[in-house]
């Protein structure tokens, strides 16, 4: 999306003083602008009782509410648009009957390391984890781009 791509660059694009306030190639210091930006601008609120309510990237920046689910697609999609891989990761917490739970992973670049990104756990840091003794299963998956000539040709296309 050309509007997530441009969110993103708007957040790492600010200056501190004279400095970029995150440094060039400082991938941890780019998920941790991010991070913090959603967490700025979006309040976590449950979906309805009925049913799972998705949204996109766009529509949680415009509402500025998300859910797990939201905050995953926002925060994944931002990261993706400046070249950081990321993972999504479900969880079936103890005492719960289904996966009950989704966060993101974000991959460094520079040296292959994973970043946990929980916005759903309000008031904890980038890289917190749900602790061990929570997670009665957990799963990881890859984000891959299906359609990346489509993707290139909406990137170009940002003003």
């Amino acid at each position: 999306d050309p509007e997530v791509y441009a969110f993103a660059r708007e957040v790492l694009s600010r200056k501190c003083g004279s400095d970029w306030c995150v440094g060039e190639k400082n991938h941890k210091g780019e998920m941790v602008a991010l991070f913090n930006e959603v967490r700025s601008r979006c309040r976590y609120t449950l979906d309805p009782t009925d049913y799972d309510a998705f949204q996109t990237p766009m529509k949680s920046l415009e509402l500025g509410t998300t859910d797990c689910d939201d905050e995953v697609s926002l925060l994944g999609a931002s990261l993706r648009t400046v070249g950081i891989n990321v993972r999504s990761r479900i969880y079936q917490t103890v005492g719960q009957s289904t996966w009950i739970h989704i966060n993101l992973l974000a991959q460094d670049p520079n040296d292959g390391s994973w970043t946990s990104l929980d916005l759903a756990a309000v008031g904890k840091p980038a890289g917190w984890e749900v602790p061990k003794e929570h997670i009665l299963k957990q799963r990881d998956f890859d984000v891959l781009e299906k359609e990346v000539p489509k993707l290139s040709a909406a990137l170009n296309a940002v003003p």
